[in-house]
């Protein structure tokens, strides 16, 4: 399937990496990561980010002034971290019955946008390894701040931290606008890559709803596979996490009850069952992983409610550095999965 695109211990202190030497592969399973050292994430840079970009950005709704500051912001932080960024604008879908403010003369820059960085590949460009995250808010929030002020934190520190690796294929972090209104730009997106089938997307990892997770919190981090290709992604994530991060994990089903699912930092999960941007990537039969703090979205208890803030988030997870060893246990299991990914030939076929 070619697409196009724009296209039994918890490790403490955000879940340190053992050093290069230490990194070893499983045969036949991971590629070999033992010249790697562990990455060089700054949780603290993205937590004070997210404070930022949240308080500064309230109502991101899609169509509002607000949304259109928040997809120019992203873009100037991508530019910053050395990617060529690029905004891709959708016209609003009228059979949704969708009303959008139009201004200007242009009706498309009134629309709807899917904000996207790009780090060519130096050996395999056509192959694509991309991360996605949500920087719109639902209409019953302000500051939106887990959802998913946190994915859109996890996913650009991530383009940070990854703007020093010497990667193979093109790396392609995208913010999506209108996944609250039913994933509105991402469907877009996925059409016109499926259309043009210039490249390969060969993993794309979603982000929403994350960092309220061990080792900072009681929830796990909560790590989807798709199911259309679970058979390849589940030895691969049990061997991450086992062999190179050296995190406690467990594997269930989707169907586990929670409260029979062994306690471990990380819960590996043989499928998929959110409602997120990588949803559209998956229903295109391309691979996909999917980060959460939380089981389910409603376990959070503001989820789509006024109160999801930056202090509500921090009284949650028990105080700001616990939230911030959640979202370095995300940036770190997502940096790895990319660099596997990278180095692992295409699953897509």
């Amino acid at each position: 399937m070619r697409a196009w695109a724009l296209a039994a211990s918890i490790l403490l202190a955000g879940c340190v990496t053992p050093p290069a030497s230490d990194v070893r592969s499983a045969e036949s399973v991971l590629p070999d990561l033992s010249d790697l050292a562990p990455p060089a994430i700054d949780a603290t840079r993205a937590r004070m980010w997210w404070e930022e970009f949240v308080l500064n950005t309230p109502y991101r709704h899609t169509g509002t002034p607000t949304n259109a500051q928040a997809a120019e912001q992203l873009m100037a932080d991508l530019a910053a971290a050395g990617y060529e960024a690029r905004t891709i604008y959708f016209l609003p879908p009228s059979a949704r019955n969708v009303q959008l403010p139009v201004s200007g003369e242009s009706p498309v820059e009134a629309g709807i946008r899917a904000v996207v960085g790009i780090k060519p590949g130096q050996t395999m460009p056509q192959h694509v390894v991309a991360w996605v995250a949500h920087y719109d808010s639902n209409q019953q929030t302000i500051y939106a701040a887990y959802d998913d002020g946190s994915g859109t934190a996890v996913a650009l520190e991530l383009a940070r931290v990854l703007a020093t690796y010497n990667n193979s294929k093109t790396l392609m972090p995208i913010f999506f606008d209108a996944e609250e209104i039913g994933l509105v730009a991402s469907q877009a997106f996925v059409q016109q890559a499926m259309r043009d089938q210039k490249h390969v997307f060969d993993m794309v990892i979603g982000h929403d709803m994350t960092g309220i997770n061990c080792p900072g919190h009681e929830w796990p981090m909560y790590q989807m596979v798709g199911e259309n290709f679970a058979q390849q992604l589940l030895p691969i994530q049990e061997a991450l996490y086992r062999d190179v991060m050296k995190v406690d994990y467990t594997m269930a089903s989707l169907a586990t009850p929670r409260e029979e699912i062994p306690p471990a930092c990380v819960v590996i999960l043989d499928g998929h069952d959110r409602n997120s941007d990588e949803r559209h990537f998956k229903e295109a039969d391309i691979p996909i992983l999917r980060m959460a703090g939380g089981r389910k979205a409603v376990d959070y208890p503001a989820y789509h409610k006024p109160n999801d803030t930056v202090e509500y988030v921090y009284e949650f997870a028990g105080g700001a550095e616990n939230y911030e060893k959640g979202l370095h246990l995300t940036v770190e299991a997502s940096w790895w999965n990319v660099v596997i990914f990278d180095r692992l030939p295409s699953l897509v076929r």
